[in-house]
């Protein structure tokens, strides 16, 4: 019963971060009632359920019919998803809060790069100081620092390798914001894990014809799911490369 109360608690945080996303994008205020993008119609709040309101919509505006972004359901079903493998991974409170937290900010940077295909700076900047703040009081800060400057490094080299043309700023904080949160290791298996699968997704869009060189892939989602891979499976993953390394 707990675990589907997360679920439902993690939906509902999805929710309020696709509202979160479109409204930063397009500088709308914060504060009022959510709105229709084609006709500005209020929408009732029976129409705001979490993934249910979605498909009884059949993906439509009620009142002008206008078709509703595909990533609203996906962005609330991957809120619960991840809330819920907080729950499941982190039996202290205050770390499955930490844990849920961090996510929720993975899955923020992951969505408004995909639909908008950039990234606002200032959130990743205060995620970044608050990673080293959480990690000093846990003792880690010199970890933090070093996963900060990996992961900032790493791409920033790839920015000024490619004149931007890869990646933007927005990813380089992203990386920094990741590594400080995890520290130097969990930072390099989130890069592991990014590229992997990445790799794998990009190579899928090209053989489908989906993809076209030149064309720019939204980085943040996979650096994101390579970051949730390292939060979970990181001390594995990481013993696994110090054994086939011949340090463990």
């Amino acid at each position: 019963m707990n675990a589907f109360l997360v679920f439902l608690f993690g939906t509902i945080v999805g929710s309020l971060l696709n509202a979160l996303v479109f409204r930063l994008r397009n500088r709308i205020t914060l504060w009022g009632r959510s709105q229709c993008p084609a006709c500005k119609a209020k929408i009732h709040p029976a129409h705001l359920v979490p993934v249910v309101s979605f498909f009884f919509l059949q993906g439509r505006c009620v009142q002008c019919g206008a078709r509703i972004h595909w990533s609203y359901p996906t962005v609330e079903l991957a809120g619960g998803l991840l809330w819920l493998g907080a729950f499941l991974h982190q039996p202290e409170f205050a770390r499955f809060i930490l844990e849920g937290g961090f996510l929720t900010y993975l899955l923020f940077a992951a969505a408004f790069d995909w639909r908008w295909r950039l990234l606002p700076i200032e959130p990743m900047a205060a995620m970044t100081f608050a990673g080293l703040f959480v990690q000093m009081l846990d003792g880690d800060l010199v970890s933090s620092a070093a996963g900060l400057l990996i992961g900032a490094g790493f791409l920033g080299l790839q920015y000024l390798v490619s004149g931007g043309k890869w990646m933007g700023l927005g990813d380089l904080w992203l990386g920094a914001s990741i590594g400080a949160w995890l520290g130097w290791q969990g930072m390099l298996v989130a890069f592991y894990l990014c590229y992997l699968v990445g790799g794998l997704f990009a190579l899928a869009l090209f053989v489908f014809g989906i993809w076209k060189r030149g064309q720019r892939v939204a980085f943040a989602p996979f650096l994101a799911l390579g970051a949730v891979g390292a939060v979970w499976f990181g001390p594995p993953i990481a013993a696994w490369f110090a054994g086939a390394l011949g340090v463990a």
